[in-house]
């Protein structure tokens, strides 16, 4: 168990990622405060454009999923929240569940949010400050935590736009597990997965061998969920093409590890395995990127 308790984000992100970057940490929270409405600058200015994505009412096709399409699922979640406070200062009830127990028991090792709650509320008849509390199942430090302060730090804007009195928030962020896995791709999809059977039958037909090098070059990133659609795609129509076998046979060999990388995560997220999977894969289409560029 750890308690990182700092005054600004960018301190508690900071300690985070150091600590993690050399153990798993259990039970892992973080403490800290900001001023409402939350500073432009620093680590909440380069996360918030990406932390707004986070929380749209319905989900941007770039990601696998995201916060608001369970926030806001069943109605306005900002109401809801604001009539509770108004109501009754001191509840304890001024909570949003993103997950009940049955999706979370059929989800397999699909698409599900680490984070699972938060709560809002006040400690005194002031109002001035307004404490937010969230629950997360696994939390991802590098690429994860500052999306998720960020996130904090929005929705706590939104209540203190609704709440003239509000200045300040203290947040505290509790994680069951915390990790640091460097070049994370924080459930954006990536663009290959992303592209249409179309637009990629073009690039192999017009040879454009610098954006397919690019699209796997992304491809490469660590990801928790894991996607084969574009590179299955890119296979046939490279065997369409004509392509070396050399390179149609390191391209089938991707294809195998990512089988091999989605049956593993389904046993088990933590594995040694699973990381060695994750670099024979990066490596392989890092080769791949590199044969395609040498074929212009």
């Amino acid at each position: 168990m750890m308690h990182i308790d700092k005054d600004t984000p960018e301190e508690a992100v900071a300690e985070a990622v150091r600590i993690c970057s050399t153990e798993v940490v259990m039970n892992l929270t973080l403490s800290f405060r900001m001023e409402l409405p939350a500073t432009s600058s620093g680590l909440l200015s380069t996360f918030r454009e990406e932390a707004e994505r986070w929380q749209e009412s319905r989900r941007p096709q770039s990601l696998h999923l995201n916060h608001g399409e369970y926030m806001y699922a069943h109605g306005d979640w900002l109401d809801s929240i604001e009539g509770e406070l108004r109501r009754k200062p001191s509840s304890n009830r001024a909570c949003v569940s993103l997950v009940n127990s049955a999706p979370i028991f059929a989800s397999g090792d699909g698409p599900l949010p680490s984070f699972m709650l938060v709560q809002f509320g006040f400690s005194g008849p002031a109002r001035d400050t307004l404490y937010v509390t969230s629950y997360y199942r696994a939390l991802e430090v590098t690429a994860f935590l500052p999306l998720n302060v960020t996130e904090m730090a929005l929705v706590a804007e939104r209540l203190a736009d609704r709440f003239p009195s509000i200045e300040r928030a203290e947040v505290t962020m509790h994680s069951f597990r915390a990790h640091a896995n460097h070049g994370f791709r924080a459930h954006q999809r990536s663009k290959l997965d992303m592209a249409t059977p179309t637009q990629i039958h073009r690039w192999v037909v017009d040879r454009n061998y610098s954006e397919l090098a690019d699209l796997l070059q992304e491809k490469s990133a660590p990801a928790s969920i894991i996607e084969d659609s574009g590179l299955t795609i890119l296979w046939n129509e490279a065997q369409s093409a004509g392509w070396q076998n050399e390179l149609l046979d390191e391209l089938e060999r991707a294809l195998g590890l990512l089988t091999a990388l989605r049956t593993m995560r389904e046993v088990g997220t933590h594995e040694n395995r699973i990381d060695s999977l994750q670099r024979q894969l990066t490596e392989r289409l890092l080769r791949c990127a590199e044969m395609i560029r040498h074929e212009q």
